[in-house]
């Protein structure tokens, strides 16, 4: 067996996987007999522990085997590969039902199947009126670029939000996450319309004005809307309390010098526009068109 560092085990099956540069599969009452090998990631094995996990078959046992660079869960019976997810660097996982938990020195991270993710988040939300409930579903519609996703924890953000105490921090956490969606422009339509609508309610709840209309006007540039992006320049400047401060992309700015830089991009995209519309027309000429 190539001298192994240890073996995992799964007693409802008898499956014994014997890990090393090679990982080989054998049954614990024929311990001679090799059903089945994969190769280890490396001479001295996986980079990290290799566990087991049950499923739904009691004869059908899986292992998760963390490589330099992703982590397999694999058939403990005979190596078939099943799912790779992406690594970020050697860590230890543990399966844990439909969960993949990853333990590093560094972090912990955890996947799932996006259904139960969102079973999950939609149940906390269920269960609690507090904003955090909000919050974990507009993470997740991050993560998984789910518009629908989106809307609701906006929608339900903002609402559970209205009942906080004024100076409540986690109204600003809101407005954060209600930006970083804003940001990806999901999906289009009443769900894309939705979050920008709590974006300004959220900024109202903050007392951050600004920090909408800025959003305002970046989402303008985005879609291709220079002239809309030019009037929410000039209305972040004139509407920003004194001494407010915005996030720019090489520190924080004041108002007027972010809708300076929104209003110097906006004429850029809208010369960049010309440019291209007498392109086009001086070759429909010369085609003859």
């Amino acid at each position: 067996l190539g001298g192994p560092q240890y073996v995992v085990g799964d007693d409802p099956s008898g499956l014994v996987v014997v890990v090393g540069g090679t990982l080989s599969g054998i049954h614990a009452d024929r311990p001679a007999t090799v059903v089945g090998t994969v190769d280890g990631g490396s001479e001295t094995g996986p980079r990290g522990r290799v566990a087991v996990g049950r499923t739904s078959d009691p004869a059908a046992p899986v292992i998760a085997v963390p490589g330099e660079k992703d982590l397999s869960v694999l058939e403990m019976r005979d190596g078939k590969e099943l799912l790779r997810i992406p690594w970020g660097l050697p860590a230890n996982p543990v399966l844990a039902g439909a969960q993949v938990i990853a333990v590093s020195p560094i972090f912990v991270t955890s996947w799932m199947p996006v259904s139960e993710a969102e079973r999950i988040v939609r149940a906390r939300l269920a269960a609690s009126d507090e904003v955090e409930g909000a919050l974990a579903m507009l993470s997740l519609a991050r993560q998984v670029r789910d518009a629908g996703l989106a809307a609701d924890g906006a929608a339900e953000g903002v609402r559970r939000a209205g009942a906080l105490p004024d100076a409540d921090r986690r109204r600003l956490e809101l407005l954060d996450a209600l930006l970083a969606v804003d940001r990806l422009d999901l999906g289009s339509g009443a769900p894309r319309e939705a979050v920008a609508r709590a974006v300004d309610e959220g900024a109202r709840l903050a007392g951050a004005p600004e920090r909408a209309s800025l959003a305002r006007a970046e989402r303008a540039l985005r879609r291709g809307k220079p002239q809309d992006a030019m009037r929410a320049a000039v209305d972040l400047a004139f509407a920003a309390a004194p001494g407010a401060m915005l996030p720019a992309p090489d520190g924080v700015r004041s108002p007027d010098a972010v809708a300076v830089r929104i209003v110097r991009e906006a004429r850029a995209a809208e010369e960049s526009d010309s440019t291209v519309a007498s392109a086009f027309a001086a070759a429909l000429r010369s085609a003859g068109v």
